[in-house]
């Protein structure tokens, strides 16, 4: 009899994330009629509040800067890496049913479903933008690479703090709760809807901390040639996407038979 030897390892991974990765997009936009366009309308809903709401002082501030664009760039991005975060930390709980076939790994369940945010986001990202283009609101990608290198990085980031705070979850529950607290105060203080600029300046250094300030500045830099962040190193960036990303694999991995229980 002819012998079929065994896929290797990464052959397998592979084929078990992309279907985990069917299975979360079958679930995220498969109950509801009317899914995705409640996943277009929520972000839109935000920047139209925002541009009338803080659009005249925007203009005053950033002549040269069409504030819509500003603000859909910034909420696209900060949705994107809040539900990477946020769906990752419950991403193995959710897949716990599968893990008795030997071929799910936990980290496996991870991996599909927040590349599934990072793939619908990013089509969201294109199909707004490419509206507003439409629509002659004024921004040039005339940084490209930039651009993307920021965009994958707070990916990254929301993926090694999704991991770490995981794990911290796994003996403190009380610290899911918590971080939607967190999440709020970045909201305001990270550039999402208004310039660095806005917060006074002896404030700035504790707002250098925050990598996620230097990504919305670089954005907004890529995207606007009048525009100059206050704030903004990519080698700053790069640093904290690789410590943050280690600690969470680390993490992850001394305390995944914890997870699992």
């Amino acid at each position: 009899m002819k012998k079929y030897k065994n896929p290797p390892p990464i052959v397998i991974a592979k084929r078990v994330i992309y279907a985990l990765f069917l299975k979360e997009l079958k679930t995220r936009f498969g109950q509801y009629k009317l899914g995705v366009f409640w996943f277009f309308l929520d972000p839109l809903i935000q920047v139209a509040f925002f541009a009338v709401l803080l659009g005249y002082i925007a203009k005053r501030v950033m002549p040269n800067v069409d504030y819509t664009v500003y603000v859909t760039t910034g909420i696209l991005t900060w949705m994107m890496f809040r539900n990477v975060l946020n769906r990752g930390i419950t991403a193995i709980d959710s897949a716990k049913v599968f893990f008795v076939f030997s071929q799910v790994k936990p980290l496996d369940a991870f991996i599909s479903r927040v590349f599934l945010e990072f793939f619908i986001f990013s089509i969201l990202y294109i199909v707004v933008m490419s509206i507003l283009g439409y629509l002659e609101h004024e921004f040039v990608f005339f940084k490209p690479l930039e651009f993307i290198v920021c965009y994958i990085c707070i990916f990254l980031i929301g993926c090694g703090l999704s991991l770490v705070i995981m794990v911290v979850s796994s003996l403190y529950r009380d610290v899911r709760k918590i971080l939607g607290v967190i999440l709020r105060v970045l909201y305001f203080t990270s550039g999402v809807i208004f310039p660095i600029k806005f917060i006074p300046i002896k404030y700035h250094y504790l707002l250098a901390w925050n990598p996620i300030v230097h990504i919305m500045e670089l954005t907004r830099e890529a995207l606007f040639p009048a525009f100059k962040g206050v704030i903004g190193s990519l080698l700053y960036i790069f640093t904290s996407t690789i410590i943050i990303l280690f600690l969470g694999l680390a993490s992850f991995f001394l305390s995944r038979n914890r997870i699992l229980q």
